[in-house]
């Protein structure tokens, strides 16, 4: 038995030194609005192997994917180093986004063919939207 999964998604991850339980994403609104048919799904480099999983098979069954990283310096990736190569096989579908500060993170998000690096508030809705 096979699950069905979202053919639109946007996955937001967050990339902290620490677990964060900060479960306020501010620009989730904002998204949310942008792309109303889009399953919105958060995790973050501290998530269990379950998590990631789940997150591997939506990538991998979804249709268009809008990937958003918000990463903090010399923070462990974690579970995203399972999650990276997924992304890489479906990088025609990938609109990825990434935010802050994170050398490994941006050097490996590089192949994708539609990465926006710390995007403006005016140049991300046309990013993703585009």
């Amino acid at each position: 038995m096979s699950s069905k999964f979202p053919a639109n998604i946007c996955l937001y991850a967050k990339i902290t030194p620490q677990p964060s339980f900060e479960y306020q994403i501010p620009i989730k609104d904002q998204i949310v609005n942008q792309l109303p048919g889009f399953y919105w799904y958060d995790f973050d480099n501290f998530s269990e192997a379950m998590i990631i999983d789940y997150v591997i098979q939506m990538i991998q069954q979804a249709q268009n994917i809008v990937f958003i990283a918000n990463a903090v310096p010399e923070s462990s990736l974690g579970g995203l180093l399972k999650l990276i190569p997924q992304l890489h096989r479906q990088k025609t579908k990938v609109k990825a986004i990434f935010q802050g500060e994170h050398v490994q993170l941006q050097k490996v998000l590089k192949p994708l063919s539609q990465l926006l690096i710390n995007p403006t508030e005016e140049e991300m809705p046309v990013f993703i939207t585009s």
